[in-house]
């Protein structure tokens, strides 16, 4: 996977990633905002994944449950991999 800067930026999938989209940039808040609360030792993936999938963050061992408007957010490719980035310390412009 190429950084968040370059022009063929892709996912793990290989699919591309806008980082100018308007889903990116959300999902770049949400993850950064899951970050925060999540339990330590999980990562990213699994934070996001969980978030979009079962509609659930577990924040200190209490589950806290994801607005469908987020959830709209994880469910585009862009959306998702701005949450990952998001979650793992990538800088918002």
């Amino acid at each position: 996977m190429n950084s968040p800067q370059s022009d063929n930026y892709t996912n793990s999938n290989g699919d591309p990633v806008d980082t100018n989209s308007r889903e990116y940039i959300t999902g770049l808040t949400i993850g950064s905002n899951f970050s925060e609360v999540s339990n330590a030792g999980l990562s990213a993936e699994d934070v996001c994944i969980k978030a979009r999938d079962q509609r659930v963050v577990i924040a200190n061992g209490i589950p806290s449950y994801v607005q469908p408007k987020t959830i709209s957010f994880l469910e585009t490719v862009d959306g998702m991999q701005g949450c990952i980035d998001g979650f793992n310390g990538v800088p918002q412009d």
